[in-house]
């Protein structure tokens, strides 16, 4: 060290005298001018943001021995999601850590890792979200876009391909041991309420990550729970199978009350029934095409609606609480007024063969059937022409957000919804889904009427989301084939979650990208 700095002190002072001999020779002052450090260049320059940018996306260390490693995604169950290819069968671990890494990003709904860009380039993103083009930015535009999404907005999913992830199993440690019957959650989407014939009750903290605790597990020693529903302000369930009695939880306190017979029927079964939004009645099936209209508040009937034809499904209206749609075999559609008890309107529906669930959606004044053919027919169920128009003007408007709206997608289940006309007076449908083949089980519009939810118990993975402007099925969903026998299915309040149970007592999630929240 000490030899380097005389080195470096003699090398000065060889400059300084030099320095001062030139300029007596050339001319100049006598001054003594310090040699200038060399400036480097600024590194805020564009040609030098363009390098950093390129050396940016190269990895910073590669192993060597990552070529020679090979992963098998086949056998592996919880890694075939990976596969490009149906008969791929393994990957190198370069190809495997990308497919990883993209995977975990697209389940996140913005990438957090990616520097923001400056205000220019911002500018451009938006003028090509604008135009629908594609890329990253456009994917968290979209997401951007989606958590100000309201019932009014012209914001429309896209009826091509739909971005999800699965979560995974939300009881995989407490699973019941027989058929999921009970899958719903409560009205504000932080907790998601499972049941089953193993008499087991189980309740689940959705706090928006892949960490769902369990807050409650209730056993009933004497009831299989074919039945819960959770009341309008979400501080009581109501509980039931096929027994005489029934339950109801208090939330507030954790307290199972049984209720021993409804006063004045002989009822032996009580596993239908829907609590009403206005928390003021329980509307139980009964025998021989009977309603008993129960008080919430002292658990005593008030009323009995008798129907001359076998009820299978009933719904209340949310944005009409004091409407009650009841559908029979048939495919004739109730509506009764809960105030005065008496039937408003009575509506037939054509090309049912035997009705087996229904669901409504009051916004759109839309209305879903499903039948024991497999078939799920879309309807209208208010009749005045603005209602008509509602479906009619989103189709045209999603024709021209989508260039390609009217092509058939590659791989597609079967083929898509077709209208359909008949000659009889009954009221015909828009148009029809003929993807399953098996008895239709259960069906559920989302929240903004965007996206329709059906299902069937006996063929496994027969579960289907339909497109409701367009009434195409989407293409890419379901790929897991760990789904089996779906017996139910709901989407969160805001239609951020899909909560599937399945015959082997699993609850699987899935997140649906497009909305935001839950």
């Amino acid at each position: 060290v000490l030899f380097w700095n005389l080195e470096t002190t003699m090398s000065t002072k060889e400059t300084t005298t030099e320095s001062i001999l030139k300029r007596q020779l050339f001319g100049g002052s006598l001054e003594y001018e310090p040699p200038q450090k060399k400036i480097k260049p600024n590194r805020s320059s564009k040609n030098e943001d363009n390098h950093e940018d390129n050396h940016e996306d190269e990895a910073a260390w590669v192993d060597s021995e990552d070529e020679e490693l090979t992963i098998d995604v086949h056998k592996n169950r919880k890694l075939r999601h990976l596969r490009a290819e149906f008969d791929e069968t393994q990957l190198n671990a370069t190809e495997y850590i990308k497919r990883q890494r993209k995977h975990y990003q697209a389940s996140l709904p913005c990438d957090w890792t990616k520097k923001d860009s400056d205000d220019d380039n911002n500018d451009d993103d938006d003028k090509q979200s604008e135009a629908h083009t594609g890329g990253d930015a456009n994917k968290l535009q979209m997401h951007q876009r989606s958590l100000r999404m309201t019932k009014s907005s012209n914001v429309l999913i896209e009826n091509g391909n739909i971005e999800f992830s699965v979560i995974g199993n939300i009881n995989s440690k407490t699973k019941h041991s027989s058929i999921v019957t009970v899958c719903e959650f409560s009205s504000n989407g932080k907790v998601l309420m499972t049941a089953g014939l193993d008499k087991t009750l189980c309740l689940y903290s959705m706090d928006g990550s892949k960490r769902n605790d369990l807050i409650k597990r209730v056993f009933i020693n004497d009831l299989p729970v074919r039945c819960a529903r959770f009341t309008c302000d979400a501080q009581q369930i109501i509980i039931s199978g096929r027994r005489f009695f029934m339950y109801h939880l208090d939330l507030l306190r954790f307290q199972l009350n049984r209720i021993n017979k409804v006063i004045g029927r002989d009822e032996r079964s009580w596993e239908m029934f829907e609590c009403s939004p206005n928390n003021l009645y329980i509307v139980f099936v009964g025998v021989r095409g009977s309603l008993v209209v129960v008080s919430q508040k002292t658990k005593k009937p008030v009323k009995t609606i008798s129907i001359s034809d076998a009820i299978v499904s009933l719904k209340f209206d949310r944005r009409d609480p004091d409407s009650l749609y009841i559908l029979t075999q048939n495919a004739t559609v109730y509506v009764y007024d809960m105030n005065s008890f008496r039937c408003k309107r009575k509506v037939m529906f054509d090309g049912v063969v035997k009705a087996t669930c229904f669901d409504i959606h009051s916004a759109l004044n839309v209305l879903a059937i499903g039948c024991s053919s497999g078939v799920l027919s879309v309807y209208h169920y208010k009749f005045d022409g603005e209602s008509r128009n509602k479906i009619a003007n989103q189709t045209l408007l999603m024709d021209d957000n989508n260039n390609n709206g009217d092509e058939d997608v590659a791989g597609a289940p079967t083929t898509t919804g077709t209208p359909s006309t008949g000659t009889s007076g009954n009221e015909q449908p828009i148009y029809t889904m003929d993807n399953l083949v098996t008895c239709v089980h259960g069906v559920q519009f989302n929240h903004d009427g965007q996206l329709l939810l059906y299902w069937s118990k006996a063929k496994k993975q027969a579960i289907r989301l339909v497109h409701v402007q367009t009434g195409k099925v989407y293409s890419n969903w379901p790929k897991d084939r760990g789904l089996n026998f779906v017996h139910k299915a709901t989407f969160s309040p805001n239609s951020g979650y899909l909560a599937i149970g399945n015959d082997l007592g699993y609850v699987k999630l899935i997140r649906l990208h497009f909305y935001g929240a839950l």
